[in-house]
């Protein structure tokens, strides 16, 4: 039996989501740009992670979909880390790195840090450990059904929120990190809740499900409406709230009010961004882009920082690259599309960082379904 046929508008939606992170990532941004993409830009990927969990085959089989997650996950995440960790290997070697940093380092890499100082540049890899926590919890409250799941880790999640605001947060303070970005997952799981009770559980690939379902639609006047109202709220939430959400540092506001605003700014964002793709014709570059996120996620920062460093070797002024931060994000994401293509042409790595299963047991899947 062969695969169901993807559908262009998911990977439309990843793409535009991860050309948002690589230009959020991206060095000298301007503050209204960078409030606007830090508003939406891991929020929609969570969302969007919850509304795809697939409750009907995890309730069925949870061993096996939990161990499908880690190898889709947390595999490709340990490869790519230990892939960023050989300059630092070959420094240790020639005596040019310490040992205590370097174990450091590791630990974080291996444990999915979103401190720089803590991991071989591979900081935006917290976000595929935290994901593999909450495939985790959602299969085990995959038996009561999609919209009792969700509902009951949307409210966790606010909770955890509620509770865990304000100040410094643990991800500030506390030198050892928890094992696989476990402190993240508290407040992302409010908006993986969320995207799982709206989505209402689907198939793979599934268009339709939940209140949220990805179908194309035509324009007309009272979705036009719609798209304004939204757009204005998000651009009022965004504009009035004091500080962005990091979700991978466990912050969501520091004060109530910028919680509320982050929150709604979030949701408002990814409804935009949701509606967008159901609208637009489909793309054939986004749908790949949105079918690589992984490597692009996991050498985003590596590429940041040559290009960074590339950018300062030309002698010009930190004033005037500031000026040219779209031209370096954009090279950013041409960068890391090319390294993605490389990638994608080397087999079993290619697999293995794509999150996919490797040739022969995905042909041997294939064959038994």
């Amino acid at each position: 039996m062969s695969p169901a046929p993807r559908n262009s508008a998911i990977d439309m939606f990843k793409g535009i989501g991860i050309a948002l992170v690589v230009v959020g990532h991206a060095w000298a941004l301007p503050e209204p740009v960078y409030q606007m993409i830090y508003s939406v830009g891991m929020a929609a990927f969570l969302l969007l992670a919850g509304a795809m969990f697939k409750h009907e085959r995890a309730a069925a089989a949870p061993v096996d979909y939990v161990r499908g997650k880690l190898m889709r996950l947390v595999v490709p995440a340990w490869g790519m880390g230990l892939l960023l960790a050989l300059p630092y290997i070959a420094a240790l070697a020639l005596g040019k790195f310490p040992p205590d940093e370097f174990v450091l380092r590791l630990r974080g890499t291996l444990t999915g840090s979103a401190i720089n100082e803590w991991n071989f540049l591979s900081t935006p890899l917290w976000y595929l450990f935290c994901l593999f926590w909450l495939e985790v919890i959602a299969t085990a409250l995959a038996s009561r059904g999609a919209r009792v799941a969700g509902g009951l880790m949307t409210l966790a999640g606010l909770l955890w929120i509620a509770v865990s605001q304000g100040g410094a947060t643990w991800s500030d303070d506390n030198p050892l990190e928890w094992l696989f970005a476990l402190h993240s997952v508290g407040s992302a799981m409010a908006f993986f809740g969320a995207g799982l009770w709206l989505g209402g559980g689907r198939s793979a690939h599934a268009a339709r499900g939940g209140i949220v379902d990805f179908t194309r639609v035509p324009m007309t006047t009272a979705r036009g409406l719609v798209l304004l109202a939204v757009l204005v709220g998000w651009t009022l939430a965004v504009i009035y709230s004091p500080d962005v959400p990091n979700l991978s540092r466990n912050r969501v506001g520091m004060t109530p009010m910028a919680v509320i605003l982050n929150l709604g700014a979030a949701l408002a964002g990814a409804a935009l961004l949701w509606q967008l793709v159901r609208l637009l014709p489909p793309s054939r570059w986004l749908c790949w882009l949105g079918q690589h996120t992984l490597p692009i996620f996991g050498f985003n920062y590596l590429v940041n920082k040559i290009v960074l460093m590339g950018a300062m070797r030309t002698g010009v002024g930190a004033a005037r690259l500031a000026h040219w931060w779209w031209a370096i994000a954009l090279l950013e994401l041409a960068l890391l599309c090319a390294l993605a293509w490389l990638l994608d042409r080397t087999g079993p790595v290619g697999d293995l960082f794509n999150g996919r299963l490797l040739g022969r047991l995905r042909r041997e899947k294939t064959r038994l379904a």
